[in-house]
């Protein structure tokens, strides 16, 4: 299936005005998503550049280590050449884009707090490598029943929204019925998934 669709998200609207005020203001630079498993966390946030017209998502998994992730010293071009150049890193590709961090609650602490320090100064300081600039927001989805984040962590995040398990008979009917529209239009041809309300998932 492609990328589904941010705004047709059920449940999801608290998510869209956040990540719609994150992207037109200067101020405002990330983003928590808080649920448990099967919520839709990566999936909005994987679709927040769905609101830019011009940013891109650059994801960021939360194992990488501190060179991938701010940069350091290029020791084969230092070598080679003698000039001190700086390595790839995620930070410098999300550069004008929107870096998502899926559980971020399972990244190092250190990491995140220099990763949200980043974003929030416009300037990334790799311990090896000379300073650079950024222009990047931050989305990250964390599962509490995972792991807590560390509360001056927390902290930082400019803005926080916890999605609940879709309880309500109407709106868990309405999901599918989305799904299922959505599968018929990309598998042309394809029968109408007909909703059974007596399925355990609406019990």
């Amino acid at each position: 299936m492609k990328e589904y669709p941010l705004t047709a998200m059920v449940g999801y609207s608290d998510v869209v005005d956040a990540f719609s005020a994150m992207l037109c203001s200067p101020d405002l630079h990330s983003v928590l998503i808080a649920g448990g498993s099967g919520t839709g966390k990566s999936v909005a946030a994987r679709a927040s550049a769905q609101l830019s017209g011009t940013r891109r998502v650059v994801n960021l998994p939360p194992s990488s280590d501190p060179g991938q992730i701010f940069g350091t010293l290029d020791l084969e071009e230092a070598i080679r050449t003698g000039r001190a150049e700086r390595s790839d890193s995620v930070l410098s590709r999300a550069d004008g884009n929107i870096i998502v961090i899926d559980d971020a609650n399972l990244m190092r602490p250190s990491l995140l707090l220099g990763i949200l320090d980043a974003v929030e100064e416009g300037i990334v300081m790799p311990e090896t490598s000379s300073p650079y600039s950024i222009d990047a927001k931050i989305v990250c989805t964390m599962n509490p029943e995972e792991g807590e984040i560390e509360p001056h962590i927390l902290d930082r995040f400019d803005m926080c929204v916890f999605i609940e398990p879709i309880a309500d008979r109407d709106l868990r009917r309405d999901l599918c019925n989305r799904i299922a529209r959505r599968l018929r239009c990309e598998r042309r041809g394809a029968r109408y998934t007909r909703i059974d309300l007596n399925d355990s998932i609406f019990k």
